[in-house]
């Protein structure tokens, strides 16, 4: 990779982690949302094909919604990936 596409596409990182309306920035936004101690991550795509957010507490206690920005939202406090 070139040092330029390299910057650029660092760039076009920042910006999507800036949009909650894109999967990383809504992961970043229900992180900073949920605080300390936990966690969300971008998954595996739901059975019909939508991107989910994965969410995770160290304590198991955090309230995770069911929905952020209009993604689903999988909480593996109660399932876990197997």
């Amino acid at each position: 990779m070139e040092i330029p596409e390299a910057f650029s596409l660092m760039h076009k990182i920042r910006e999507a982690e800036a949009n909650d309306k894109t999967p990383v920035g809504a992961a970043k936004s229900l992180s900073k949302h949920l605080g300390k101690g936990c966690g969300a991550y971008i998954g595996p795509c739901l059975s019909d094909g939508r991107f989910a957010l994965y969410a995770a507490s160290d304590s198991k206690k955090a309230d995770i919604p069911e929905e952020w920005c209009g993604f689903p939202v999988v909480n593996m406090d109660k399932e876990p990936l197997k």
